[in-house]
């Protein structure tokens, strides 16, 4: 795998099953305590199979870079960063599938939502009036609700801050948007038809590869 300047990669992983124990401990091998604490947190099965993949696509991506997971850190936010490294990477999972998204040359944040039908009334307050009206106008009103929210869940990746941001405040309907005083970029990614996947990114998206490894590729590379 050549990785050029200027490019994002993407990796992600579908299960039908959850990972055995000795895969679990094959891939928490390569975190820093903090990072595995943080894998076997989850009870869920399914949640803790899909957190550990997670560095395991981040572990297949960083291959070309003179870096490791043992560099992985957190910052004043909790959000991970690869020590020294210059580029930046950003990790997303649901239901069955995980996604990882690494940059080499802009800090970038990804989100990826399972389309389920459901009662959208608990979400209207993190919508702007705009937004309500485009989903509630739209054939497919579930479909765009979540590129709306991939969207701003991405942003809040990207930043740093998750959930704790007012997404009511975060206006998604155009790309790029205005966060912070800079321009944010989106792209949809098409993974799987039941799944929406958004990367955000400070300049515009340039995906080069989207892979789809193996478990063995991911951690015996």
């Amino acid at each position: 795998m050549i990785h050029n300047s200027n490019s994002i990669y993407i990796a992600t992983i579908k299960i039908d099953e959850v990972l055995s124990s000795t895969t679990i401990k094959n891939i928490l091998s390569f975190l820093p305590e903090a990072f595995s604490d943080n894998v076997m947190k989850y009870q869920n099965p399914m949640q803790q199979s899909l957190s550990a993949l997670g560095y395991a696509l981040l572990n297949y991506l960083i291959t070309p870079y003179d870096t490791s997971l043992d560099k992985l850190k957190y910052n004043h936010y909790g959000r991970p960063y690869l020590e020294a490294f210059l580029g930046d990477f950003n990790i997303s999972r649901s239901n069955k599938i995980v996604i990882c998204v690494l940059s080499s040359y802009s800090k970038v944040g990804i989100d990826i939502e399972l389309i389920r039908n459901m009662d959208l009334t608990p979400y209207q307050e993190q919508l702007s009036v705009l937004e309500l009206v485009n989903v509630k106008n739209n054939s497919k009103p579930m479909s765009q609700f979540y590129k709306f929210w991939t969207r701003k869940e991405a942003i809040s990746k990207l930043d740093g801050r998750g959930l704790s941001l007012e997404f009511s405040k975060i206006h998604v309907i155009t790309s790029p948007v205005s966060f912070n005083n800079t321009k944010v970029h989106f792209k949809e990614i098409s993974i799987d038809k039941d799944y929406i996947v958004t990367i955000a990114s400070l300049e515009e998206p340039k995906v080069s590869t989207l892979q789809y490894p193996t478990i063995s590729e991911c951690i015996y590379k």
